[in-house]
């Protein structure tokens, strides 16, 4: 039997191949101790903003140095809930999944916050310093578990756009679409209070 990569397309090779040693390679680490399950969230300017475990990362593109982080953990109490549910330890902090730039100095971002799904508005202040300004449930906008993948998109305001969205919609989607033959992809606005809106049907 050929190999499984020859069924597919020729066997192409390479036509050259270099080598490298540890030191010629630039890499962000984290935190070393334990899996932060990395999310590129944005990409702005010269540096990129990583979700993380409890934790966004500023970092440089050109050297990969962090240049500032953002800290977001569960507080007790969900962090408790999260245990008696049966979750891991390592399973009941808030992974940071989602974020986006609703302006240049307001950032969306929702976290898994031990399995209960958490938002948060944070203003850039002149200082350097992110403030909250807003705090609400992310249940539609994030997922729970650290380990599905997910994909979020903010609309922004289109008030005035003849696609008619609410102000600050989230479109998101979810979850292991592995599991079901039908994925939603979710729209979602900041009232606390609405259920998220099911937009279309995606079909794996």
């Amino acid at each position: 039997m050929p190999p499984i990569a020859a069924i597919w397309q020729d066997n192409i090779q390479p036509k050259m191949r270099i080598g490298h040693q540890e030191t010629d390679a630039q890499k962000f680490e984290g935190n070393t101790t334990h899996a932060d399950h990395f999310k590129l969230l944005v990409q702005d300017g010269e540096t990129v903003l990583v979700g993380s475990r409890n934790l966004i990362y500023n970092i440089s593109l050109s050297s990969l140095q962090e240049n500032k982080r953002l800290e977001w953990f569960s507080d007790g109490e969900d962090v408790r809930m999260c245990r008696l549910k049966g979750k891991s330890e390592d399973d009941c902090h808030n992974y940071i999944r989602v974020l986006a730039k609703k302006s240049d100095d307001l950032l969306l971002v929702c976290g898994t916050n031990s399995f209960k799904p958490r938002c948060r508005d944070y203003l850039h202040a002149s200082s350097g310093d992110y403030e909250i300004l807003k705090d609400w449930a992310g249940e539609g906008l994030c997922p729970y578990d650290p380990h599905h993948n997910s994909t979020a998109v903010f609309a922004g305001t289109f008030s005035h756009s003849i696609t008619a969205l609410p102000s600050h919609s989230l479109f998101h989607a979810c979850v292991p679409c592995h599991l079901s033959d039908d994925c939603s992809l979710i729209r979602k606005t900041e009232n606390e209070n609405e259920i998220g809106e099911r937009v279309e049907a995606v079909h794996a």
